[in-house]
């Protein structure tokens, strides 16, 4: 069936509707992708119906989502992906192009994003054999991902409730062409390894208006591309925001979600006040207007009467009693529409606690769509990063490992299955140029007291680099100055020399010692500390080398 929100151009197909244990959370979860991906009018709608009466709804817009305060915070939370990570294993970095790893970081920028935002979200990894769907796919590995909300049952290990065993999945199977009466509709798609020397693949057909199950299960054999060694693959991995004791938390950030929905409504309701209610009206006392219609506010007998008159033309006014004039006079505007914004703004900056931003990390910015947005500071996007870092990289290690069997055993590929064996690093937060300047200045100060050596001073600097690679960077720095110094002309280094000298009293002494050195005016091996240990105010500079008192 089809779920419509604003007309048929904008129909969107959606599942039957849960009832149950599990029809809660996949209500939840379904409203939470609905917000997120943007088609939540009858979401809104629905908001407005609880939180006004029926008379003020009648005089209502359409509900205004030109702001979504769940879509600000988490887009701007969900950025693990947004460089591809690198992958290395125990020999060097993972090249195996048959992995496809950049079709999968391309699409765990979706999963991950709807991970942030409904606290879980699965990925399915399949293979295709060689002419098998070959419209839709190529031989090989293909990834795809699984909304929570189409889960509609997830089975867990016994005795590890956070372990997945099984997923019953409800899919949209278009009508075979090839099938004689095939018709399209929805299917539970079930992976049971409950009992894994018994493994069960099974297919439910679903009615589309009562949302249960109809006919008998269709069970099938487990695919052979699906064993490996002799044990069967579940396809299935689900990613955790937070990682806990069980496979469904769909109830953390429930009240950003419902702020989002009052906050359509607090909007909607400004919108239709700045229409109505943000100009003084004209009330005429005593008169009438001669030839108009009046016309009454509201769907009784008991609204006000009224007339629409065109600003440029002048009314004729009768009076309605003997011996009274008729006047004109004017209600003052019920809205102040900048505070009530501003309020309503505020509103919304505090629904990003509910995503775990702290407070001091949250400020009101603007966008060039809605003019109004909540803007997650750098710091506090690095906050959230720490934290994302480890659940993720669970999920994708133990996707790895699923993809390397199904590549063992369908391509006659090597690779380690056993997903610890993948080491997987993600890109930092790039830091901006003030953020730059100032870890600079911090680790050349750092540098300069003698509380950190050159090579933690370049993993500092270099967020991701470990120690031998520092090591060998530095190495390639101090061998590009030795050839540019070895390439400069003598008057080139003593331009320099002199221009140094008028900086040397606003610079650290060992930085000083240190751009000698650089030019060459000090040996390489000269012990630069002790040398700036030693030196006192009176102190005459160091004797400069032999090779350079000619210069």
């Amino acid at each position: 069936m089809t779920y419509s929100y604003v007309g048929k151009e904008h129909q969107v197909r959606y599942p039957p509707v849960q009832v149950g244990a599990e029809g809660y959370r996949i209500q939840q979860q379904a409203m939470r992708w609905r917000v997120l991906n943007e088609c939540w009018m009858q979401d809104a709608r629905w908001r407005e119906e609880t939180f006004f009466n029926s008379q003020l709804i009648e005089s209502m817009p359409h509900p205004d989502l030109s702001r979504n305060p769940a879509v600000m915070v988490v887009s701007q939370l969900a950025t693990l992906y947004d460089e591809a990570p690198t992958v290395r294993l125990s020999g060097g970095p993972l090249e195996e192009p048959r992995l496809k790893l950049e079709l999968l970081w391309a699409l765990s920028q979706e999963r991950h994003y709807l991970t942030e935002g409904i606290n879980e979200c699965l990925m399915r990894v399949d293979w295709i054999d060689e002419g098998e769907e070959a419209a839709e796919a190529p031989e090989g590995l293909a990834y795809r991902v699984v909304y929570p909300h189409l889960v509609t049952r997830a089975i867990s290990h016994p005795e590890r409730p956070d372990k997945l065993v099984g997923v019953e999945e409800l899919r949209w199977k278009p009508a075979d062409p090839e099938a004689e009466n095939s018709k399209s509709q929805w299917v539970i798609e079930g992976w049971d390894l409950s009992d894994p020397g018994s493994p069960r693949r099974y297919d439910r057909f679903v009615d589309e208006r009562t949302g249960k199950t109809v006919g008998n299960v269709v069970e099938m054999p487990w695919p052979d591309a699906y064993f490996d060694d002799g044990q069967p693959i579940l396809p299935y991995v689900i990613y955790h925001r937070r990682v806990a004791n069980s496979l469904w938390n769909p109830w953390p950030q429930k009240g950003l979600y419902e702020g989002t929905l009052t906050a359509s409504a607090f909007w909607t309701f400004w919108g239709m006040g700045v229409r109505d209610a943000s100009y003084d009206n004209r009330v005429l006392i005593d008169g009438k207007v001669e030839g108009a219609s009046p016309r009454k506010s509201g769907n009784d007998n008991q609204g006000a009467q009224g007339i629409v008159a065109d600003p440029r033309m002048i009314l004729p006014i009768k009076s309605t009693k003997d011996g009274v004039q008729g006047r004109i006079d004017a209600w003052r505007s019920t809205l102040n529409v900048k505070a009530t914004a501003e309020a309503i703004e505020q509103y919304m900056a505090g629904l990003a606690l509910y995503a775990g931003v702290s407070p001091s990390d949250i400020t009101l910015g603007s966008t060039n769509r809605s003019g109004y947005a909540i803007v997650v500071s750098r710091d506090g996007q690095r906050a959230v990063r720490r934290r994302q870092g480890l659940p993720n990289r669970l999920g994708d290690r133990q996707l790895l490992s699923i993809a390397a069997r199904l590549l063992n055993v369908n391509a006659g590929a090597d690779l380690p299955t056993d997903p610890d064996d993948y080491q997987i690093t993600y890109a930092p937060i790039p830091q901006s140029p003030a953020e730059r300047a100032a870890a600079i200045d911090e680790v050349i100060r750092m540098l300069d007291a003698g509380l950190i050596n050159p090579v933690e001073a370049y993993m500092r600097l270099h967020p991701g680099t470990d120690q031998p690679g520092a090591l060998q960077a530095l190495l390639d720095i101090r061998q590009s100055q030795r050839l540019l110094s070895a390439a400069a002309t003598p008057t080139d280094r003593l331009a320099e020399l002199k221009a140094l000298q008028t900086i040397k009293a606003d610079i650290p002494y060992l930085t000083y010692l240190r751009h000698l050195q650089r030019l060459g005016f000090l040996d390489e091996d000269e012990n630069l500390e002790a040398l700036a240990r030693e030196k006192e105010a009176e102190n005459p500079l160091p004797p400069l080398s032999p090779h350079n008192e000619e210069e």
